[in-house]
C-alpha cells in the first residue's frame, strides 16, 4: 500500500491509499531522482508521478526474484544497487532489469546501503561494513570501532559524511517485577 498526502485546509495533509499487487513494501527512497519503493519477495517500485486530478499514482513494478526481500537501496556511478535482508546484493542500470541476487559476505545482515566517496558501501544491523567502486566487487569487510554495543538502525550520506544511527545494545536479562 502507498499513502500519498495532499494538502487539505489549513495546509494539513490529506492521505489518499493506493494498492499494489506486491508484498510487503518496506522502504521509499529517492534515489537518482527518481522515487523508488522496495520490499518484500524481490520488488522494486518506481513511482513516477501523482495527478492530483484523479488521485492516482502512475508507478511501474518490477521483481528482482522471489526469494529476495529488499532492503534498502542507493545509486551511484550509473547503477543501483538493491541488498536484502539475509546480505545479498542485486544490481541495475535502469531499475528494471536486474542481475541475479549474490551473496556480499556471509558475516553481513540486515544491511544498509549507501553511496558515498565514489563508492557503494555497506553498514550491516552490527556495524560490519564492506564496499565496492562498482556495486559487484565487494571487498573491505571490516567493523565500525566501538560498534560492539550498538545495534544499527539506518545509514545515509549528509554532507560529505556518512551516518550510520542505531542504538545501544545492553546484555541485561529482563525479569519480571517480583521474580
Amino acid at each position: 500500500i502507498i499513502h500519498r498526502s495532499n494538502t487539505g485546509s489549513n495546509n494539513s495533509p490529506v492521505f489518499t491509499s493506493f494498492e499494489l499487487e506486491t508484498k510487503r513494501l518496506v522502504r521509499i527512497e529517492r534515489v537518482n531522482n527518481k522515487t523508488v519503493a522496495i520490499g518484500d519477495e524481490g520488488y522494486v517500485v518506481e513511482i513516477t508521478r501523482a495527478v492530483s486530478s484523479d488521485k492516482n499514482i502512475s508507478y511501474t513494478i518490477t521483481q528482482i526474484n522471489a526469494d529476495f526481500d529488499c532492503y534498502d537501496i542507493a545509486y551511484g556511478n550509473g547503477k543501483y544497487v538493491v541488498v536484502s535482508s539475509n546480505g545479498y546484493f542485486s544490481t541495475s542500470t535502469d531499475l528494471y532489469n536486474w542481475s541475479e541476487p549474490k551473496q556480499l559476505d556471509e558475516n553481513i545482515s540486515q544491511p544498509y546501503i549507501v553511496f558515498a566517496y565514489n563508492k557503494f558501501i555497506v553498514i550491516d544491523y552490527s556495524g560490519r561494513t564492506i564496499s565496492s567502486y562498482d556495486g559487484e566487487n565487494w571487498n573491505g569487510y571490516k567493523t565500525i570501532e566501538g560498534a560492539s554495543q550498538n545495534i544499527f538502525a539506518n545509514a545515509m550520506y549528509v554532507s560529505g559524511d556518512v551516518i550510520a544511527v542505531g542504538s545501544k545494545y545492553s546484555r541485561k536479562t529482563w525479569k519480571p517485577k517480583g521474580a
